[in-house]
C-alpha cells in the first residue's frame, strides 16, 4: 500500500512541476522573442484579428514549452516513482 501512495504522489508532483515548466517558458516567451509590430495580444479577439502577422519563430516557445513540461513532468514522476 505504501508504494500505491508514492506512486500517486510523485504522479501529482510530476503535474506540477510540468506544469511550472510549461508556465514560466511561456511567461518568458514575450521577451525572448517578442510579437510582431502591430500584435495585439490581450484579448482573444484581438489576438485573432493580428494572427496573420506571426511568423513561424513566435510559435518556437509555445511548442518547446509543452514538450519540455511534459518531458521534465514525466521524468520527475519516473524519478520519485517506486519500482
Amino acid at each position: 500500500m505504501k508504494t500505491t501512495y508514492r506512486n500517486i504522489l510523485a504522479i501529482i508532483i510530476g503535474l506540477i512541476i510540468g506544469s511550472g515548466v510549461n508556465m514560466g517558458l511561456i511567461l518568458i516567451s514575450g521577451f525572448v522573442i517578442p510579437p510582431p509590430e502591430g500584435a495585439d495580444v490581450s484579448s482573444m479577439e484581438a489576438l485573432k484579428a493580428t494572427l496573420h502577422l506571426f511568423e513561424a519563430r513566435h510559435f518556437i516557445f509555445p511548442f518547446l514549452a509543452h514538450g519540455l513540461g511534459s518531458l521534465v513532468g514525466a521524468y520527475v514522476a519516473a524519478q520519485l516513482a517506486a519500482n
